[in-house]
């Protein structure tokens, strides 16, 4: 969001602005009922590929994506295999093509998985349109880059200084308000396995409370070699084959990629006419225009035991 001096607002997890400057987010105080949340456009990019066709394919039919490590040296770890994307040619965005070269894996993916739900939700650009992501890592591809450089060659200063701006996280942030021409706020949560979660339920919030109408959330975190060679010295990487809840497991497998959500109020997608879709609702629920809330929220707790659409999610940490 731009603020008077003509700088931008960011977060982690919340922000606080100063008092003279009124609040980030201000509260409704109509005393009506929470708001209903619909999802008008979803983009993923995983291992199996990019799109949320190709990726629901894989995840319904219980495929897997794990190959060789390519991205950086794993012959002095125990674990040589990852669910490791492949990256297509970028879209169209407003973003230059020098600017692109510069960013790194991560906020490539991302950039990916929201142009796609950017385009499914037909958004135009505005003001105030909340971006609410969750990363553990961010841009950590960068900042190997830039240590490996200043320790080997410590008088070679050349792109250090673009590693630095596009290692932050919220630059890759702000980087999607660049691309698709809008401004608003912007909120990273951090909190390891989950972070991509809360920062959907976070954006929920947002919108359920009346505070915003819309807003683009998800998450992402791209492979590193410090993740990875951390995870393996741990030994909390599997040898063999991943099994979650599986009583013989062995560890946890790792891989990257990034998954956007355009959310918006009920109220706010019919004004626009636009449709209505949940990832795992059927046909009929889609044309009654079935909601966030009834997928994944509290609207859906009575629901419970009825359906498994209405099953309330469960979020795990993987290193649980």
């Amino acid at each position: 969001m731009d603020s008077p001096g003509g700088s931008r607002v960011f977060s982690y997890a919340f922000v606080i602005l100063p008092h003279n400057e009124g609040v980030l987010f201000p509260p409704n105080n109509q005393a009506n009922a929470a708001n209903r949340v619909v999802i008008t456009g979803a983009g993923v990019i995983t291992a199996f590929g990019v799109g949320w066709k190709k990726n629901a394919e894989g995840f319904r039919l219980g495929k897997t994506a794990f190959r060789p490590v390519t991205l950086f040296d794993v012959s002095r770890q125990r674990v040589k295999t990852a669910a490791e994307a492949t990256l297509p040619e970028m879209p169209d965005t407003l973003l230059s093509r020098r600017h692109l070269e510069r960013s790194d894996r991560a906020a490539k993916m991302l950039l990916l998985a929201a142009h796609e739900a950017w385009h499914q939700s037909k958004w135009a650009p505005s003001e105030n349109l909340p971006i609410v992501l969750g990363t553990t890592s961010g841009g950590m591809s960068l900042g190997e880059s830039y240590f490996r450089q200043a320790t080997t060659q410590p008088s070679f200063h050349k792109n250090q200084a673009s590693r630095v701006t596009h290692y932050q996280a919220q630059r890759q942030a702000l980087d999607l308000a660049d691309a698709f021409g809008f401004s608003g706020p912007v909120t990273l949560i951090a909190n390891a396995c989950a972070s991509g979660a809360n920062a959907i339920g976070h954006a929920w919030e947002l919108l359920r409370t009346g505070q915003a109408e819309r807003a683009l959330t998800g998450g992402y975190d791209a492979l590193s070699h410090l993740v990875f060679s951390g995870f393996d010295s741990l030994q909390a990487l599997s040898t063999t084959t991943c099994r979650p809840f599986d009583a013989k497991r062995d560890g946890l497998a790792l891989g990257e990629g990034a998954a956007v959500f355009t959310l918006e109020t009920l109220d706010f997608a019919q004004r626009r006419g636009n449709r209505l879709s949940s990832p795992d609702a059927t046909a009929s629920e889609r044309r009654r225009g079935i909601g966030f809330d009834e997928c994944c929220g509290q609207s859906g707790e009575s629901h419970a035991g009825k359906n498994r659409l209405y099953q309330r999610p469960r979020n795990r940490h993987a290193t649980q």
